[in-house]
């Protein structure tokens, strides 16, 4: 109804009605992850998620692609986001039995699951930061770096190709090894992958081969955070984590703009890559000390 109504509304009412769209989809984001890992086994859950996370991330390429065929001016584009929004209620409508039951109240208060679960929980926070940085900014740190506009563009492409191919992959390793082992090397990667990228200037397919390797296995925190949190979790607590995860990752997504946009104007070169590289390089070495702890505590 959000997306029916901004068409024909005035400018003012763009504003409570984006307000209304994104609270909306923020929702079936909360709500869709809890059930996915509410319903998987523990000993397929990073393969469950991990497709999860590789339709999300087509979901993500297809959206700007569509309105890149059509135009922004077409209505086309807002009649194929309407239908897919009614297209996705048509399973949930029909699940019957297999939603999952949440009952009685969380045994944490909703803070205190970060304490909980930090590597998982905080995963949401980085990749929002290292996500919403890349897509705003990637592209216009390419042109400020002689590259032309549109391999610039492709640079999107890029990261977002490697992030839809890596998922799966990173979810069976989830399955198969330590967890937060696994999230803390997704994060040295994703601190590698943005602090080499300035070095790779001037030869385009080298540029291209950091950015999609980076892109996809960087984008492995989420995946791993949201594994681990359906394996540390369960019924009421698990709601309300996947809830905090979101608002974490949102939380990330907001701050991500607003500190690689001063980065870029600051250190046209550098500045914007070694942003996102200390964000990861900082989530590694706390994930690696929790694994550390976690295995001596045993």
């Amino acid at each position: 109804l959000s997306l029916l109504l901004l068409s024909p509304a005035p400018f003012w009412m763009w504003f409570p009605l984006r307000f209304i769209l994104t609270a909306a989809i923020t929702v079936l984001f909360v709500v869709s992850e809890f059930w996915i890992n509410a319903t998987a086994l523990d000993h397929n859950r990073g393969l469950i998620m991990g497709i999860y996370a590789t339709i999300l991330s087509l979901g993500y390429a297809l959206g700007p692609a569509v309105v890149a065929i059509f135009g922004s001016a077409s209505a086309v584009p807002l009649v194929i986001a309407v239908a897919a929004l009614l297209f996705a209620a048509i399973p949930v409508t029909l699940a019957g039995g297999f939603v999952p039951k949440v009952e009685g109240r969380p045994s944490h208060r909703f803070v205190a699951l970060l304490m909980v679960a930090p590597a998982a929980t905080l995963a949401a926070l980085v990749f929002g930061f290292g996500e919403s940085t890349m897509f705003t900014f990637m592209a216009l740190w390419g042109t400020r770096n002689d590259m032309t506009e549109a391999s610039a563009a492709l640079l999107i492409t890029m990261a977002g190709l490697g992030n839809l191919l890596f998922q799966i992959p990173i979810g069976l390793v989830a399955d198969r090894a330590n967890r937060t082992l696994a999230l803390a090397i997704c994060g040295l990667i994703g601190f590698a992958g943005a602090a080499l990228l300035p070095l790779a200037l001037g030869t385009t397919w080298m540029v291209f081969a950091v950015v999609f390797v980076w892109g996809g296995l960087s984008a492995g925190v989420y995946t791993g955070g949201l594994t681990q949190l359906g394996a540390r979790f369960s019924g009421a607590d698990l709601a309300s984590a996947n809830g905090l995860f979101i608002m974490l990752y949102a939380l990330g997504m907001l701050a991500g703009p607003a500190v690689g946009g001063i980065a870029l104007d600051t250190w046209p070169v550098f500045g914007l890559p070694w942003a996102i590289a200390a964000f990861f390089g900082l989530y590694a070495a706390f994930a690696f000390v929790r694994w550390a702890y976690t295995k001596l505590s045993e």
